[in-house]
């Protein structure tokens, strides 16, 4: 028999009942999930339309919100029932033809005979919506400043919170040109309770050194993808604002692992389960070759952040529009409110908790170069990023001890 927790290489297709353990909550991890097949009815159910209410508001916002739905569904449990709550997206006016979006999605599954709450959900979204132009090579021909945040789940129990950041440049024939490096906060157990329970974590960082590549870029229909010659398998996905000061590109990476999936509607059976995964947000602006000035300047800010800690647990963070404002030396973040979920532990009884917490505030001496990289420190963090040749828009990193986030901001 292999070890616990491992399957055999030659996993028949059809699996006896008595090779596989018994179904049951998991006790701990900060990433659950169980694969189930839903019934044909289920499937149909899923199809149903949504309804989502938009609002057109005086400051060139958009709200829209999407409907409580609620789902009945047989398990191993008995009839569990998934109701969501109100789902709210905001949509902020971020330069021509861009919104920035901040949504908050939740809801509780529960037995439906005794109301007992089995899980607790809370999906802090951070996503941008960019008119699709036609846009060429000539149009986004120059350098620019990269800055993004993302996430590493592997099935073995880590995790990881990364910000790639450094800069790229584009020729016209759409030759990329990249020198970007990779900070990385990473949580791993270091004691073990019972079984594969990890009661002890251990929090660290590092930073990866700058990669130096090249990349073909294509456009098709407005949207921007690029591969890395040397290192195939990692696409960069994304758009262009219509004035070419702006990218957006999003990095998906799933490495895939074989395993056994548990079939409420038949014996369980071989399948394919995600070992690895990795997604990235990151946002590019274009540089010039003078220090922009940024003096009396003042920059509509939104934000999203990933902590972890010792524990075992994760935090997510997204910030309401606040202000970032300079005088010819200093930054200070103003008037910031952001919306937590917190899941304080691995242990799978502790559920994740929504709150509003203040965000930074404060001022710091800041430096910038001529190509638009821009640092200064606030409250212990570390804020890194670009602005843009016309200083009208710019990107930060945050970097925490134990949290990484992303600042975006236009002028007000």
């Amino acid at each position: 028999m292999p070890p616990d927790g491992e399957l055999p290489d030659d996993l028949p297709d059809d699996i006896p009942d008595d090779v596989m353990p018994p179904p049951g909550p998991m006790a701990c991890f900060d990433l659950q999930a169980q694969t189930r097949f839903p019934s044909p009815a289920e499937m149909e159910e899923f199809k149903k339309e949504i309804n989502i209410y938009f609002t057109a508001n005086s400051d060139g916002s958009i709200t829209a919100v999407e409907a409580v739905q609620e789902q009945e569904f047989k398990d191993f449990l008995g009839t569990v029932v998934f109701r969501s709550r109100d789902t709210v997206y905001q949509f902020k006016p971020f330069g021509e033809g861009m919104f920035l979006s901040t949504s908050l999605k939740g809801g509780q599954a529960f037995l439906k005979d005794t109301l007992e709450i089995l899980m607790e959900e809370f999906t802090l979204g951070f996503a941008s919506f960019i008119k699709q132009s036609e846009i060429g090579f000539e149009d986004l021909a120059g350098n620019f400043g990269l800055v993004g945040v993302g996430y590493n789940l592997s099935s073995s129990g880590g995790t990881a919170v990364n910000m790639p950041s450094g800069t790229f440049s584009i020729d016209t024939s759409g030759l990329i040109t990249v020198a970007i490096g990779d900070s990385v906060l990473e949580k791993q157990a270091i004691n073990s309770g019972t079984g594969s329970c990890g009661t002890e974590y251990s929090i660290s960082s590092k930073s990866d050194p700058v990669k130096d590549s090249t990349a073909q870029l294509e456009i098709e229909g407005g949207k921007l993808k690029f591969d890395f010659a040397d290192n195939p398998g990692q696409l960069f996905e994304g758009y262009a604002r219509s004035d070419g000061q702006l990218l957006v590109f999003v990095q998906n990476i799933d490495m895939q692992a074989q395993g056994a999936i548990i079939n409420p509607y038949g014996p369980p059976k071989k399948g394919i389960s995600i070992g690895h995964s990795n997604k990235s947000y990151m946002v590019a602006v274009k540089t010039g070759t003078t220090a922009p000035n940024l003096a009396g300047k003042s920059f509509r800010i939104l934000s999203y952040a990933i902590g972890l800690n010792a524990d075992g647990g994760t935090s997510y963070t997204s910030s309401d529009i606040g202000t970032l404002s300079f005088t010819a030396t200093t930054a200070s973040f103003s008037g910031i409110t952001a919306t937590q979920v917190l899941k304080a532990s691995a242990d799978s009884s502790d559920l994740p908790q929504l709150s509003s917490i203040e965000g930074p505030s404060g001022s710091g001496t800041y430096s910038i170069s001529d190509s638009g990289a821009i640092t200064f420190t606030l409250n212990d963090k570390v804020y890194s990023g670009y602005v843009s040749a016309d200083g009208e828009t710019l990107v930060l990193g945050e970097k925490g001890n134990d949290s990484f986030g992303i600042y975006v901001g236009t002028v007000e």
